[in-house]
């Protein structure tokens, strides 16, 4: 993932170990920032590229972990036991984290990037029928396509202050 100035790029390495590792394109100079034995799954770099969410395996379950690239602090944002929670996507501002829960509910839930308790945003989400999320500059449209059989059937927009949604008529 490139930052969106495009002076650093930011990707996983999965030889013995499942690094994160961060590369300046004009020098060539690369860090590894964070090592793990466990996988670092759908990386995404906030909007300021100071932070890449993922989500990962944890003794309470399936959660979305921010690792800082300043200092390779990693943070664990969601927590509780049992939860299925994937594909963080970041808002706009890069306070908060959009993401799949799959258990122990299907929805799309907003989070605090510092954690704390989640909010519903739609319900009925799974990343397996429901894919490609994006949140549009100011949060305020959210777009995903639809798959039926495994193909992208429809593209969709909802409004989430009015909650009018419409399909697009191309996928």
């Amino acid at each position: 993932t490139f930052a969106s100035n495009g002076s650093t790029l930011v990707y996983t390495n999965t030889q013995n170990l499942y690094t994160v590792d961060r590369l300046d394109p004009a020098t060539g100079e690369r860090r590894t920032l964070y090592e793990s034995r466990r996988p670092i799954t759908v990386p995404t770099l906030s909007p300021d590229g100071e932070q890449l969410a993922f989500f990962g395996r944890t003794a309470e379950g399936i959660h979305l972990l921010v690792l800082s690239l300043a200092d390779g602090v990693l943070r664990q944002v969601t927590r509780r036991q049992g939860e299925m929670n994937v594909h963080p996507r970041w808002t706009s501002d890069g306070r908060q984290l959009l993401y799949y829960q799959e258990e122990p509910t299907l929805s799309l839930r907003r989070i605090a990037v510092d954690g704390g308790l989640s909010t519903e945003v739609l319900p009925n989400m799974s990343w397996s029928e429901q894919t490609r999320v994006e949140l549009s500059p100011g949060d305020r449209f959210l777009s995903y396509s639809l798959r039926r059989g495994g193909e992208i059937a429809e593209a969709r927009v909802r409004d989430l202050e009015t909650g009018v949604e419409w399909t697009l008529a191309e996928p």
